[in-house]
């Protein structure tokens, strides 16, 4: 996928994220891959969409995850979301392969980050979801 295209498609899925939520965008990606395009996803660029799973990835959550990434913005880790190690029972990083205390992924309360909450988006039941914790380094 061209640079310029994934940086298109970053923007879109974002700017849809802050609207409606990441379970919302989600759904409507993976609506798209079924051949059902709506929403912010349409005919005219649904080939973005379709070059970002037959060359990146097929799973909506690696896109949304790329589009947070492309403006900056991590998923907040917590301890409590963490296996164990097997070796001494801490909270074990998998992404980054070390104890949580050692990890570089941002926890709910570090110095030198800001946090803001993005809405999940509505569920199955049309209640809103739990808002998901964000950081983004500060300049």
């Amino acid at each position: 996928m061209l640079p310029k295209n994934k940086t298109e498609l970053c923007d879109l899925v974002y700017e849809e994220i802050v609207d409606c939520g990441v379970e919302c965008v989600s759904k409507t990606i993976t609506d798209a891959h079924g051949g059902r395009p709506r929403s912010f996803v349409t005919n005219q660029n649904l080939h973005l969409f379709r070059q970002y799973r037959n060359t990146v990835s097929p799973d909506p959550s690696e896109l949304v995850k790329e589009a947070m990434l492309s403006k900056g913005w991590h998923a907040v880790v917590f301890a409590s979301d963490l296996d164990p190690c097997d070796g001494c029972g801490e909270p074990y990083c998998e992404k980054c392969e070390t104890h949580y205390f050692e990890c570089e992924c941002p926890g709910p309360t570090q110095d030198g980050w800001e946090y803001e909450s993005f809405s999940s988006g509505k569920g199955h039941d049309g209640n809103q979801g739990a808002p998901l914790l964000y950081a983004k380094m500060v300049d």
